[in-house]
């Protein structure tokens, strides 16, 4: 069985994006499987002519596989026409079934029943500087053209061409259903007619895998090495951007005592500076600097020890589609307190306590929830998180769910015999 997986990179970024490190990750476990065939094809996306060039080649390529992978973010394929300009000169030199995971879907970005609000937001928004209103709707509409549109419909081509279509939460999938407009278990081009696939629905759920750690420490020592003894870790980690909570946790900062480090570990990009300067002003006006440390880019080995020397792990998102850095934590198996979301309470569904929960989403509630979660490390309730979030992180191994993918890959394969 020969398996092909599309590894789509932005050339203009000097580090790699979580989507793309997940079908690295993925292929790779497909190597240790003696029985497959990987076929890896890297496209770098660079512009426009360079891109259809390497797309067409590497569609070609693929073709030669049963199957073929692929992983879809608008923000990995370039937003606007470009992405759908991209991923028409791929899909069009492919002659295989594909399989692609859609991340990022958010129903802001996409939504149809969304758009008039959408229009009138930044009509309003437009009209606070334009010269005139005529003006103001001009640029309304070029902004739904560049953006909206094709942000959309590369969407839902997709989905039609796709022969499966998986997404790491049931949130997403609720998303993806109430984007794309349609009854996802009648209408036969989003799900396989009954004659080819027995009524199998083209959108499958695939919980984010759990990687194992780059190296394991106790949290003693890994503190020994950082020089971070005699203080109580809480620790954020990942790109810095908003909707992850780092201004949250700043505010907290301020209500717990001055033994409490928080570190974010984790860089900002280049179109996230501005807040990045934001976050160190706000420390600086509550008088927390000292208490905070922002590492910047950290290699994986060296980000590993951040990790493992945090007496807690916070994921106090302000919104949230899948998590890397939450699959990070549960694969290190440290404590974890997160902000309440449908995703989290699907893992605790799945073991119950592996998670622990504050609401409602304010600092004084997360300050509360910091407090008792450091006070309670050696109590019996910690015992039963450590239980919970070892038996979770076997559940959702990575080998696990490349089994998972793997069923995928050989029910769409069986689908093109029939």
């Amino acid at each position: 069985m020969r398996i092909g997986f599309l590894q789509t990179t932005d050339a203009n970024s000097e580090y790699e994006s979580g989507v793309t490190r997940y079908g690295r990750l993925l292929a790779q476990q497909g190597k240790k499987r003696g029985e497959l065939d990987i076929q890896v094809v890297e496209v770098k996306l660079t512009a426009p002519d360079a891109d259809a060039c390497q797309l067409k080649e590497a569609g070609h390529k693929l073709s030669t596989c049963n199957v073929v992978h692929g992983q879809f973010s608008k923000y990995l394929w370039g937003g606007g026409w470009q992405q759908w300009q991209r991923l028409r000169q791929f899909l069009q030199s492919l002659a295989v079934p594909l399989v692609v995971t859609m991340h990022d879907i958010d129903t802001v970005l996409y939504s149809p029943a969304q758009l008039g609000q959408m229009v009138w937001q930044e009509n309003q928004r437009q009209r606070s500087y334009a010269k005139s209103p005529s003006l103001a709707l001009r640029s309304t509409l070029r902004q739904l053209w560049q953006q909206r549109l094709p942000d959309s419909i590369t969407l839902l081509h997709l989905v039609q061409q796709s022969d499966r279509v998986l997404v790491c939460t049931q949130e997403e999938a609720q998303h993806l259903q109430y984007i794309c407009g349609r009854n996802w278990h009648n209408s036969a081009d989003i799900v396989y007619s009954s004659s080819r696939a027995h009524g199998i629905s083209k959108l499958q759920v695939i919980p984010h895998f759990v990687e194992e750690p780059v190296l394991r420490l106790s949290p003693q020592a890994a503190k020994d090495q950082l020089g971070l003894n005699h203080r109580q870790i809480v620790t954020l980690q990942g790109f810095i951007s908003r909707g992850k909570g780092h201004r949250l946790a700043i505010e907290a900062l301020a209500q717990l005592p001055d033994t409490v480090m928080l570190i974010f570990a984790g860089m900002a990009t280049s179109e996230n500076q501005a807040f990045l300067q934001e976050l160190r002003q706000l420390a600086a006006d509550l008088g927390v600097t000292s208490q905070l440390l922002i590492t910047g880019y950290l290699d994986d080995e060296t980000l590993a020890r951040y990790l493992w020397a945090s007496d807690l792990a916070l994921c106090p998102f302000s919104k949230m589609a899948a998590s890397g850095s939450l699959s990070t934590w549960i694969a290190l198996g440290r404590p974890i307190l997160a902000s309440q979301w449908p995703q989290i309470e699907a893992y605790n569904q799945l073991e119950p306590g592996a998670i622990r929960v504050f609401t409602p989403y304010t600092a004084t509630a997360l300050a509360k929830a910091i407090n008792a979660q450091l006070q309670d490390s050696e109590a019996v309730s910690a015992v039963h998180q450590d239980q919970a979030l070892a038996r979770l992180r076997g559940r959702l191994h990575i080998a696990q769910i490349f089994e998972e993918h793997l069923t995928i890959y050989k029910s769409v394969m069986a689908l093109e015999d029939i």
